[in-house]
């Protein structure tokens, strides 16, 4: 098998799940890109305009780094490229992470409270390393190759949007010395794996009173607008010990220190879906820290085709709706009701069961244990996303949705919008059993 299947370019690893990706990929694409498509959906609809939006490179690469730029003018502006006008912390906090989900000293998402599964509770856990783990911060003797690169990324990715190499180096090494000072207090993957060590519920005013930086109440009411809450409203705390000492650090760090980190978090969460010369930063960031084997770094284009990074892009965000209109294309009809009829009936209440392997799960598990989500196909190096991925089909609400086939950048500023309007509507209900 391997001599038959030699690594591709771009990849660090190849299997036959990666295979099999690739040929669901065409098949995927072949859907997207029938100009008589005519889905009943509107999720559907929304996805394929989704994907015709990133397939417009001419488009992307014309804007350049303006749609960025605009944004962080909108939220207040970046020392880094230009003046800030010292909007306050909780501001720009909220903006950040409420309206764009990025996810800088913590990640809060909506989920089945792992002690009362019948009923969802707001989760607040660790966060905010960019690199895959806190050990690349801390072991500098090791992983001085990686850190030299990141910082270079950073470095490129403020002298893209309008900085001074000089003084963005200056302010960038700040960030990453900042940055590593989180990785000193994030809790070590190893010591997170018992649940029952690291669960700790609380309401708004007892996380208060233990992170007393943040206005949580404030910040809480602000992301899941628009709830009404109050500070007797339960929250399960997966990082106690964490959320403590960085309540200590953020009020002992310079502000303007604390503004860089977090517009840094939003550039680089947003930074992909700009023009080619921020991809292949990313690429070069990749290669050195996964080793992934592509065009050389020089190269302005990448070694991935763009309908396959296209392909990727939509089902990280839109899976659901994806993996719907994928399935009526290639499965048979009747199927489902053949393997029924192989299978000896289902116990009661079946249903209600949820496999402790299931997407949903594992992802939660990854946050509460400080990992990332891989990128087995080599895309984007990414945070993971707080919110339930492609929330189209578990939602009521995909008209709220917009999506236009002319602006990826605002497509994704929209998605991080939408995704946390679906997160607030799943509060004050059941968990979905079926997602």
């Amino acid at each position: 098998w391997i001599k038959r299947n030699p690594l591709p370019n771009g990849r660090s690893k190849w299997s036959t799940f990666n295979s099999i990706w690739d040929q669901n990929q065409a098949i995927m694409k072949h859907l997207l890109e029938n100009a008589t498509f005519n889905s009943s959906s509107e999720a559907e609809r929304k996805t394929q305009r989704y994907y015709l939006s990133c397939l417009k490179e001419q488009r992307i690469e014309e804007l350049g780094s303006q749609p960025l730029m605009e944004l962080l003018d909108k939220i207040g502006g970046w020392n880094v490229t230009g003046s800030w006008n010292q909007t306050s912390f909780m501001e720009v906090l909220k903006m950040v992470s409420g309206t764009y989900r990025a996810t800088p000293f913590f990640t809060v998402y909506v989920g089945a409270d792992s002690k009362s599964s019948n009923s969802n509770v707001i989760q607040v856990d660790q966060s905010g390393l960019f690199l895959p783990s806190r050990d690349y911060y801390l072991n500098k003797s090791a992983n001085e190759r990686v850190l030299a690169a990141y910082l270079d990324y950073m470095v490129e990715l403020g002298t893209l949007l309008g900085g001074a190499p000089e003084p963005t180096r200056l302010q960038m090494q700040q960030v990453l010395d900042f940055e590593t000072q989180l990785a000193n207090i994030t809790v070590p993957q190893a010591e997170r794996r018992d649940d029952e060590k690291i669960y700790h519920k609380m309401s708004i005013a007892e996380l208060q009173a233990l992170a007393p930086a943040i206005d949580w109440l404030d910040y809480l009411s602000y992301a899941l607008a628009p709830l009404e809450l109050a500070d007797t409203e339960p929250v399960v705390v997966y990082g106690d010990t964490y959320l403590q000492q960085v309540s200590d650090l953020i009020n002992s760090t310079d502000r303007s220190i604390l503004n860089n980190y977090l517009i840094w978090n939003l550039v680089q969460k947003t930074a992909s879906s700009l023009d080619q010369r921020f991809e292949t930063a990313q690429e070069r960031l990749r290669e050195t820290i996964y080793g992934a084997r592509g065009t050389p770094v020089s190269l302005p284009q990448s070694c991935t085709p763009r309908w396959q990074t296209c392909i990727s892009n939509t089902d990280d965000t839109l899976g659901f709706a994806l993996g719907s209109l994928f399935v009526k294309a290639t499965f048979d009809r009747d199927s489902k009701a053949i393997v029924r009829m192989l299978l000896p009936p289902s116990p009661p209440h079946h249903h209600l069961w949820e496999p402790p392997l299931s997407p949903p799960n594992i992802r939660a598990g990854r946050q509460r244990a400080g990992e990332r989500d891989p990128q087995p196909w080599g895309g984007p190096i990414l945070p993971p996303c707080p919110c339930p991925r492609g929330p189209f089909l578990m939602s009521p609400l995909p008209h709220q949705y917009e999506v236009s086939e002319d602006s990826f950048f605002q497509n994704m500023l929209n998605f991080y919008n939408f995704s946390a309007k679906v997160m607030a509507d799943q509060l004050r209900k059941p968990p979905n059993r079926d997602q």
